[in-house]
């Protein structure tokens, strides 16, 4: 598999055509592995067992994503998708590379563009020494003091975010783009939309189980 997703056609092409299952999985754990990393890096208090559903739930939509996937390409190319679902496991996991910047970046972030005092709260908070309602008040106090250069920190990772944003969603179209009969664009962009509203759901679901 290519993991390049800064060249998403070559990426998802090579998924497509030499999927990797084992890659693919640790595609998708990686970026909640990294998050409970950041955790600790942060001196958060770690819940195990709330990792271990974490690393479930990130499996069971990632496989959810590979269906709905499959299936919208199935409507419209039939046949042509027989023994394809491999390589469309391995070309959704691609996404949770994006998952991954996301992660990092929210780490930087945090490291950089958030101070050091809205952090403690963060901490008295997650410890049970604050309720969410003075967790609140005090973040808002700190951060409308903290200055014009954490602002602009925060307006840039913002639009980095962005970005990252719209490299997941064109990798999307992209699966979809190669499963799918060429020169049907319209066709391509609805069935995306269709995925994304269905995933979000059940991704929202599967969260709150």
């Amino acid at each position: 598999m290519n993991l390049n997703i800064f060249s998403p056609g070559k990426a998802v092409q090579s998924a497509i055509d030499r999927p990797d299952a084992r890659v693919a999985l640790l595609l998708v754990l990686i970026p909640t592995i990294a998050s409970a990393i950041g955790s600790l890096f942060f001196q958060f208090p770690i819940q195990w067992a709330g990792i271990g559903i974490g690393l479930l739930k990130s499996i069971a939509n990632w496989i959810i994503l590979g269906i709905l996937v499959y299936l919208a390409a199935y409507l419209v190319n039939g046949k042509a998708l027989r023994g394809k679902f491999a390589g469309v496991l391995s070309a959704v996991s691609l996404v949770w590379i994006v998952s991954l910047l996301a992660t990092l970046l929210g780490i930087i972030f945090f490291m950089t563009a958030f101070p050091a005092s809205a952090m403690n709260v963060l901490r008295l908070n997650a410890t049970g020494q604050l309720s969410p309602a003075e967790t609140g008040q005090q973040l808002s106090e700190i951060l409308s003091q903290s200055g014009f250069v954490n602002g602009t920190l925060a307006l840039v990772f913002f639009g980095i975010g962005i970005i990252l944003l719209a490299l997941a969603l064109l990798l999307l179209y992209r699966t979809i783009s190669d499963l799918a009969p060429k020169n049907r664009i319209l066709t391509k962009l609805i069935l995306l939309i269709a995925v994304l509203i269905a995933w979000i759901n059940i991704a929202y679901w599967i969260s709150v189980f």
